[in-house]
C-alpha cells in the first residue's frame, strides 16, 4: 500500500492526521519513551550577546542559526500551539517505532517571543517605560522573516510533511465535498503553503482527524488541503507508514 510512499522520494508527501487518531494509535501501540526528542538550549547569555550586536548592528544571520537552526528531518509536524501535548506524543511515537527524525519546533528551537522580548527591551523601551510602536513593528518584522525563512528550510529540508487535523488548527467548517479549509493561524497558512510548494503535486497524498483561539484580531485564511493523504490508525501501526 505504501510502496510508493518512500522517504528517500524527492518530493515531499504530504499528510493529515486527526488528534482523535493519534489517539487511537497511542492507546494501541503505546510508547515507552517520554522525552525522546531534544530540547532546545536554554543559552540566555549567548542569546543576549547576539542581541547586543557590534556597534548597534545584530549579525541576523548568526542570530538566525542560533535560535532557529536548521537541519535534514524525515518528518516535519505542523500543529496549532494548543495541540502541542498531542503533537509532542506523536513525534515521540514517530520516532521510538519507526526511528524517523521528526521536526517539532519547540524541540528544536528557542522562542521567537523571548527573543522579541530580549530585542524590545535592548531597543524599542523608551525612557517611560512604554514601548515604541515603530521599533516594536520594525523588530518584530525582522524576527518573524527570520522565522519564517527557518520554517520553509526545514520544510524544504524534509522528506514528509503532517498537519494535526483539528479545531484549534483547521478553526472553520469545510465547506462540503471540499478540500479546502480556513485557518486563523498565519503559522499553520505559511507552513502548509511551504508544504505544498515542495511536495510533487501530480503524486497521491493521503488525512491523519483533533482543538483555543486567539482572543482579539482574528483573520480566516484560507488553506487547500488537496494535497494532504488522509491516513488511518491502521495505516499506522501496520508498517512504517512513509
Amino acid at each position: 500500500m505504501f510502496g510508493s510512499l518512500q522517504l528517500n522520494s524527492i518530493a515531499m508527501k504530504l499528510y493529515q492526521v486527526t488528534t482523535e487518531v493519534v489517539g487511537e494509535v497511542l492507546n494501541t501501540s503505546p510508547i515507552t519513551s517520554t522525552q525522546p526528542l531534544e530540547r532546545p538550549r536554554g543559552l540566555q547569555n549567548e542569546l543576549r550577546c547576539l542581541v547586543k550586536g557590534e556597534r548597534g548592528i545584530i549579525d541576523g544571520e548568526r542570530l538566525r542559526n542560533f535560535v532557529f537552526p536548521t537541519d535534514n528531518y524525515d518528518v516535519f509536524i505542523s500543529h496549532s500551539h494548543d495541540d502541542l501535548e498531542i503533537a509532542k506524543q506523536f513525534a515521540a511515537w514517530l520516532k521510538e517505532k519507526y526511528r524517523y527524525s521528526v521536526f517539532l519546533d519547540s524541540f528544536v528551537w528557542n522562542s521567537a517571543d523571548r527573543l522579541l522580548r530580549e530585542i524590545d527591551n535592548l531597543y524599542c523601551k523608551q525612557r517611560n517605560g512604554l514601548y515604541n510602536y515603530y521599533r516594536r513593528n520594525y523588530s518584530t518584522a525582522h524576527i518573524h522573516t527570520m522565522l519564517s525563512m527557518s520554517i520553509m528550510e526545514i520544510i524544504k529540508r524534509s522528506k514528509v510533511g503532517i498537519l494535526i487535523d483539528s479545531h484549534h488548527s483547521i478553526n472553520l467548517e469545510r465547506l462540503r465535498n471540499s478540500n479546502q479549509g480556513k485557518t486563523l493561524s498565519p503559522w499553520i497558512f505559511q507552513e502548509i503553503m511551504f508544504m505544498r510548494q515542495f511536495a510533487n503535486q501530480k503524486s497521491s497524498t493521503r488525512m491523519f482527524s483533533s482543538e483555543s483561539l486567539n482572543e482579539g484580531l482574528q483573520i480566516a485564511h484560507t488553506v487547500d488541503l488537496s494535497d494532504f493523504t488522509p491516513l488511518t490508525a491502521r495505516d499506522l501501526i501496520s508498517k512504517a507508514p512513509f
